[in-house]
């Protein structure tokens, strides 16, 4: 029996992922891990050399493996915790029927509460969040209209824009609130981008400025991980709330 279109189509992808398995992937990862080596050896090199360096890394770099899904359980089950503990799973279902200011209630209580549990297992986090706002102003500065929230790491402050919660749906703003508290434990070296990877975007500052900001290594861990908090979040909430939660502060207890 001929094959159809589809079947042939289905056939070329399959072909296309295995020579991407098996020849393209481990050449990219050669790549990335001379690059990677690279910059941990040269630190201390000018902004230009430095910028086309990290340029290398930039695009070759994906996050992905066990130091990420470690990093997002770690924000994922706190977040459901302080929600939980905060009862303030009501905001979840009425979300579309909340004024700003309880919608950045929502996110403030969430995060001092995450930050604050998250801490009590890594210590050395703590002294990077000390300031939670609703910056009323930012999105009224050039550049800023579309901007949701931001992490700054001298301030040590988590700040969420009117634009973060005038939203359509919650899992957006948790979506917000865990891509900026990446870049806290980036900032804490706590990142599943290797420790001295960041000591060289801190140092060459200037360097990761001039790289196209959705390419740069700590944007693109921080999307890729709030993303996959974010559904697991949508996924799992409902069922741990009823279930896990109350077996493990059973067994907490015991």
């Amino acid at each position: 029996m001929a094959s159809t279109p589809l079947q042939k189509r289905n056939t070329f992808e399959r072909g296309i992922m295995a020579i991407h398995g098996k020849v393209i992937r481990p050449i990219l990862w050669r790549k990335l891990y001379r690059t990677t080596h690279k910059l941990i050896r040269t630190q201390d090199i000018s902004e230009s050399d430095a910028q086309k360096q990290l340029q290398k890394f930039a695009y070759l770099y994906v996050p992905h493996g066990k130091k990420i899904k470690n990093m997002g359980k770690l924000i994922l089950y706190n977040m459901m915790d302080a929600v939980i503990e905060n009862q303030d799973d009501f905001v979840l279902w009425h979300f579309d029927r909340a004024t700003p200011a309880q919608r950045y209630g929502f996110a403030y209580r969430t995060l001092k509460k995450m930050h604050r549990k998250i801490s009590a297992e890594l210590p050395h986090v703590r002294p990077y969040l000390t300031t939670i706002k609703f910056d009323q102003e930012y999105n009224t500065r050039p550049g800023k209209k579309n901007t949701y929230g931001y992490y700054n790491a001298s301030q040590k402050l988590i700040a969420i824009t009117p634009h973060g919660v005038n939203v359509e749906s919650v899992y957006e703003l948790i979506d917000t609130m865990a891509h900026e508290y990446i870049h806290l434990l980036q900032a804490a070296y706590s990142s599943s981008i290797p420790t001295p990877i960041l000591r060289f975007i801190h140092t060459h500052s200037a360097a990761t400025q001039n790289i196209e900001y959705h390419w740069r290594p700590k944007e693109k861990e921080a999307r890729a991980g709030a993303r996959m908090i974010t559904r697991a979040f949508q996924r799992k909430f409902d069922e741990y709330c009823v279930n896990d939660y109350l077996a493990k502060k059973s067994a907490e207890k015991d």
